[in-house]
């Protein structure tokens, strides 16, 4: 049950987050993708849009983790990445939670959201690796290759942050969908070469 519960939170947070997102860039005339930052969506007349379904976004996926945690919990290096991916849940609702109007602490936190996401996707990547499951190897695969998109693109030139943030939370939301559907079907891990009991 739990499972699959995680499973639902995986598919719906980043459909919440992200429409949410949409909707108030599609309410900001103002709003310029190669100038500004999407945290600008978080003051002003789009703010209750934007913050709210960050906000959502992270509590929903912070439902998720204790589902991935229970699958994964044998192994130290998956260990690890569940606890990145937690913090990554908890800086995202915060950046609802803290927006540009609360100062230097919006910063810390989205600067922890993006920093954790990556950093739990690589780690996780690497932990799933190891399994001898065809599933498991292009889950891994795909972890590894999002985590390491959603780093790169902070090297990117730019001159706003919009399109590196988007780009982050959008490979971010691929990762997460898809494990919501390893959830939802069910055990895989088996055998010696397993991470974790389901």
């Amino acid at each position: 049950m739990l499972r699959k519960a995680s499973g639902v939170c995986c598919l719906t947070a980043p459909i919440v987050a992200l429409s949410m997102i949409g909707l108030a860039v599609s309410e900001a005339p103002w709003f310029s993708w190669s100038e500004d930052a999407l945290s600008d969506l978080g003051v002003g007349d789009t703010a209750p849009i934007f913050n709210l379904g960050l906000i959502l976004g992270g509590v929903l996926l912070l439902l998720a983790a204790p589902g991935l945690a229970i699958l994964v919990f044998k192994d130290r290096m998956a260990r690890i990445g569940v606890a990145l991916f937690t913090l990554a849940c908890i800086w995202l609702a915060c950046i609802g939670i803290f927006p540009e109007s609360a100062g230097r602490i919006h910063f810390i936190v989205s600067v922890g959201f993006f920093t954790f996401l990556s950093l739990s996707l690589i780690v996780l990547g690497l932990a799933m690796a190891r399994s001898k499951a065809r599933w498991d190897r292009f889950h891994a695969l795909l972890a590894l290759v999002l985590g390491i998109t959603a780093a790169v693109a902070w090297t990117l030139p730019h001159r706003g942050v919009a399109i590196p943030e988007i780009i982050s939370s959008v490979a971010g939301s691929v990762w997460i969908a898809s494990l919501g559907v390893r959830l939802l079907q069910g055990p895989w891990w088996t055998g010696p070469d397993r991470l974790g009991s389901s």
